[in-house]
């Protein structure tokens, strides 16, 4: 399957790279798509990235789930970015998995997602959302086609969630195993 990985400036590295990573030992397509004027995107800790496509050129029909990592891009830049707002919106209307990770829930909370569903989201950033059951207390959570988790600390276990979400808690643990070296 394909994956559509948003950046844009100051996202946070680790849940974008560790996230990227585990998808493509689980041989998923990934493509890297910058949100900003060039290919080029800086992280939180000011190195910089390039992607491997500009938003703009992206088809979204192309790919079967979007993944949102958060960090700073996620409500300085996304937030107010109408592209992502239509790219969420559109995955959402063809029932596509949507995985986001620490502040970038809010993205979707605020447009009301997460109506009758469970979530979590980096604190403070619950506030965003217009409905839903934000579950505080926990790290990862599947629910209906969403991915959510809390923080960066969790960055692995969201990326394990995506590939159980996809092809089930076999090919995850599966996946897990590899990357433990078992």
């Amino acid at each position: 399957m394909k994956a559509l990985v948003l950046f844009a400036d100051y996202f946070e590295e680790t849940e974008a790279l560790a996230t990227c990573d585990v998808l493509l030992r689980a041989n998923e397509e990934v493509m890297h798509a910058s949100c900003m004027p060039s290919l080029t995107v800086k992280a939180k800790g000011n190195f910089s990235i390039i992607c491997d496509a500009l938003l703009d050129k992206i088809n979204p029909d192309d790919y079967d789930y979007l993944v949102i990592p958060g960090g700073k891009a996620s409500f300085t830049i996304l937030n107010n970015d109408l592209r992502v707002e239509k790219l969420i919106d559109d995955f959402i209307s063809k029932n596509k998995l949507v995985a986001s990770i620490c502040a970038a829930p809010h993205l979707l909370g605020r447009k009301g997602y997460f109506k009758n569903r469970n979530y979590t989201v980096h604190p403070g950033f619950e506030t965003y959302f217009t409905a839903g059951n934000y579950l505080q207390n926990e790290g990862v959570i599947k629910d209906d086609k969403f991915v959510t988790a809390k923080s960066m600390y969790y960055s692995l276990e969201f990326a394990f969630a995506i590939i159980s979400f996809l092809y089930g808690e076999e090919k995850a643990e599966e996946v897990r195993k590899n990357c433990k070296g078992q």
